[in-house]
Parts: C-alpha cells; structure tokens; sequence
C-alpha cells in the first residue's frame, strides 16, 4: 500500500491524500480536507483569488481552523494505514508541510501531460465531479477561479486553462494514475 497527496494554496487551504492498492490499482481510502483562514488572508491572496478559487462560504461550512488542525487530523488518519512509501508530484510544499520522506512522481510537462491518459481522465473526473471514495470536488466550491489573463499564452498557460480550477483531489488521482499506467 502507498500514499499520494497533494495540498494547494499559499497559505494551504486545500490537501489530499489516497490511500492506494498498487497491485490492483485500487483507491481504497481517501483523506480530504479544507483550511479556512480569517478573512484578511482571503483579501489578501492572489492565489485564492486567481488561481484556487475556493470560496469563503464553501470553506467557512467546510474548512479546519489551520493548518496545524489539519495535520493532526491526517497524520491520525495515516497512523491507521500501513504503507511504504508517499508519492506526489514536485513534493517540495507537501515536504515542509508534513515533515515526510516524499518521493516525486515526475509527471511530464503540462505541454506533454495533456496527451497523457492519466490527465484526461483526471480531467473527465474533475469536470464530472467523479466521486471518488465518496469524496469529489465541485465546481461552485472554486467559484471565485479565474484564468490567469495573458495576451499571448504559452502552451503551459492554455493546458492549465483547460484543466480549469486546482483541485488536489483530482491531482492525486491523476497521480496515481500515471504512476501505475504511464511512469
């Protein structure tokens, strides 16, 4: 059994963990969790506002005090699971934040991902709102998304306009996805 996680946000408002059967690529368990700060570093966040879009009332209903809340709450939920090892993709943030030996799963660049089988059905799940252990995402959660306004955007800037607002959800599952079809 392994791990992939993946948090969102400066500061983390948004993590995920899955709790995976490798050998039969199968998610057995699902870890999915808000933060909602007060109200300043909501004003205050470009990437709140811009890129992660997660909307007060959504995290004022749903979201764990801080950060630290948050990670009693996981690190309890993975005192429960016996696993090897934890994968995400560019694990420097998930690092710090959880003081854990992460291996990096290397997806490939966005220019390169959006052909890959694991992004496009992430991306199926993601616009889907696929329930995945009885856990999804929803669109009106990210209301406040909004694309990044360039007047030439390179391939990376359209991928990610594609693949609409951050969900660490969905990205754990594109994740584990490729890691066990496409690595």
């Amino acid at each position: 059994m392994i791990v992939f996680v993946d948090c969102e946000g400066e500061p983390l408002q948004e993590f995920t963990a899955l709790y995976v059967n490798v050998e039969k690529q199968l998610i057995v368990d699902v870890f999915h969790r808000h933060v909602c700060y007060p109200f300043t570093y909501d004003k205050d966040s470009f990437s709140r506002r811009h890129i992660h879009g997660l909307n007060r009332d959504f995290l004022s209903k749903n979201g764990l005090s801080n950060e630290s809340v948050l990670l009693l709450h996981f690190r309890k939920w993975l005192s429960e699971r016996p696993y090897t090892c934890i994968y995400a993709h560019a694990p420097d943030k998930e690092k710090r934040f959880l003081s854990l030996p992460i291996q990096d799963v290397n997806l490939k660049p966005w220019k390169e991902r959006i052909y890959c089988n694991s992004h496009q059905i992430a991306l199926f799940m993601k616009l889907n709102f696929v329930k995945i252990c009885d856990v999804s995402c929803h669109a009106h959660d990210f209301v406040s998304w909004k694309v990044k306004c360039k007047q030439s955007p390179s391939e990376t800037d359209c991928a990610k306009k594609n693949f609409s607002y951050h969900c660490s959800l969905y990205d754990c599952v594109e994740c584990f996805l490729f890691f066990c079809n496409e690595k």
